[in-house]
């Protein structure tokens, strides 16, 4: 064979292998595009993940089954771009968020001490790693005093892109952090930030076994195995493997960190004992649940015992609302409340026996008297003028009358319920399960826990007033005692996404930490989280606002 026919026949293989590459791409990102949800009424075809896949026919059939399903429903050819909504995840941005940037760095030019009122622990941790990237807390070696009902130190799984032992530098890092499982405890142990934790525990959890005052040094480390690494932890001389719970002699460990333990009656002498608080780098953390641990999931299966009446109430909240932001979060919350209020006006209008009343607070009756007044029907002509005729995206679906089967199965829910029941409703409220930044879903604000699900491990407690003034009276004269110059932060997580924080009495809580700052430390800047729950105000607070809708 001749040297031009090698050529020729070597180009034109090449040619013929870059052609069948080329083709292969494009079926693959055919196959990979992003996946559709398809709303369907009566939950017939809700999307469900297995419906997610990477080749094109599957998706076909979805689309059929889609049609299908809404020409038995609405004879009339459906306009199927509505039936479809394309989801894009919101960008993340944390390390590179300017407001957090220019009020973390205003404090520190002004030589200011920074307390910041967050909605969940999560985010807490997102301001001590943000304020050490800018050197404003040491790297390592920081003191964590920590008031909670809880010491969580779960330990995340083992991710390979972790920054282990380091602060996070950029966004991609911070979400593998805040991602990775675990609490913030732990994940702030494992970025080295913190060296110390001298836990304050409320005097009401009683454990057998609970001393006023212990300490032990835990090791972190980690193990290979022949199919994975994990975290391993040790104290007293034993080591356990975490996510399998089992016994090892071969952690290396990577880093120590020692755990305080007092009772709230111990810590006030303990704080006097010569050199055992730190002179320097601490940072303070105040859960509300220090103060209180109440299930608002509990007090709603308490008023309404059948669980499949909530569930159905907090599944058409999340089919039916997608809040993009906190403003949207609370308009929604509001335009519930109002359905909410409509139906105890029509239930009191029941009650009075005045046919005609034109002033006071049951004036409203004389328009729910008339023979042919519906208030599930008022409901529903409330929420689709202001949610449909809305150019605001308030909802998950564009599809009408997919919109229209779940407003009337919500309104038809919320008239049948008793005066008691729309109370509770009222107080418990309607919020994201998460901030917004992350993958949350709209429903009733009861916290993690399932309808009648009851914490085994933590016993609920109602605080008192006098209760919670006994705790700040004895927090007071600890913070005095603490250098002015040794705190670096403060945070106060208010944890009522989380569900158990004390709702009713978090203005008082709130109010008489801020007096207490403000005596032991003169100097300092207050930011509320732009991500909490209610904004400033509060989340109880929300039921007092001018009616504006």
């Amino acid at each position: 064979m001749k040297l031009v026919d090698k050529v020729v026949l070597f180009v034109f293989g090449a040619v013929l292998v870059a052609y069948i590459v080329y083709v292969y791409d494009k079926n693959t990102k055919l196959g990979s595009q992003q996946s559709l949800r398809v709303p369907l009424l009566k939950d017939k075809l809700i999307w469900k993940p297995q419906d997610v896949v990477m080749k094109r026919a599957p998706q076909d059939a979805v689309l059929k089954r889609a049609v299908d399903a809404l020409k038995v429903q609405h004879p009339i050819k459906p306009n199927i771009t509505k039936a479809l909504v394309l989801k894009n995840p919101a960008p993340q941005s944390f390390l590179s968020d300017k407001i957090l940037q220019d009020g973390l760095k205003i404090s520190f030019i002004r030589n200011k001490l920074q307390v910041n009122i967050v909605e969940e622990n999560e985010k807490a941790l997102v301001y001590w790693l943000s304020m050490a990237k800018y050197k404003m807390i040491k790297m390592t070696g920081n003191t964590l005093i920590l008031f909670s009902n809880q010491l969580d130190m779960s330990v995340p799984p083992y991710f390979q892109r972790f920054p282990f032992h380091r602060v996070p530098q950029n966004d991609k890092e911070m979400l593998y952090v805040l991602q990775s499982g675990g609490t913030f405890l732990m994940k702030a142990i494992l970025t080295g930030i913190i060296k110390r934790i001298i836990w304050i525990r409320p005097s009401w959890i009683k454990k057998p076994s609970s001393a006023a005052y212990s300490k032990q040094m835990i090791g972190i480390g980690m193990i290979k195995t022949k199919t994975r690494i994990s975290y391993c932890t040790c104290q007293s001389n034993k080591c356990i493997i975490q996510g399998s719970n089992k016994a090892t002699t071969q952690c290396h460990l990577k880093m120590n960190v020692l755990v305080e333990n007092l009772k709230e009656t111990s810590y006030q002498k303990k704080s006097m004992e010569k050199n055992w608080l730190p002179q320097a780098d601490i940072l303070l953390h105040i859960d509300s649940t220090y103060f209180g641990y109440i299930s608002p999931s509990a007090m709603l299966s308490k008023m309404i015992p059948d669980g499949k009446v909530l569930e159905k109430i907090d599944n058409l909240s999340k089919k039916l609302f997608c809040p993009k932001s906190i403003p949207d979060e609370i308009y929604i919350d509001r335009l519930m409340l109002k359905a909410i209020e409509y139906s105890l006006i029509e239930k009191e209008c029941a009650k009075n026996n005045t046919k005609k009343i034109k002033t006071g607070p049951f004036a409203k009756c004389v328009g729910v008297r008339k023979a042919n007044f519906k208030m599930d029907a008022e409901i529903y002509k409330f929420l689709k003028r202001k949610l449909v005729d809305t150019e605001i995206p308030y909802l998950c679906s564009k599809y009408s009358q997919f919109v229209d089967f779940l407003i009337k199965e919500m309104s038809t829910s919320l008239t049948q319920r008793r005066i008691p029941q729309l109370g509770i409703l009222k107080l418990t409220g309607f919020c994201l399960s998460t901030t917004v930044k992350a993958p949350g879903q709209f429903g009733l604000c009861k916290g993690s826990k399932a309808f009648g699900q009851t914490t085994k491990f933590m016993p609920s407690h109602r605080p008192t007033m006098k209760e919670i003034k006994a705790k700040i009276d004895l927090l007071r004269p600890f913070l005095k005692r603490l250098a002015v110059k040794s705190v670096k932060t403060i945070t106060f997580c208010r944890n009522v996404r989380h569900g158990y924080a004390p709702r009713l009495f978090l203005p008082l809580i709130e109010t008489s930490l801020l007096k207490s700052f403000n005596i032991s430390f003169p100097r300092f800047t207050l930011n509320y989280d732009r991500h909490i729950l209610g904004h400033k105000q509060g989340w109880f607070y929300r039921t007092y606002l001018k009616d504006t809708l």
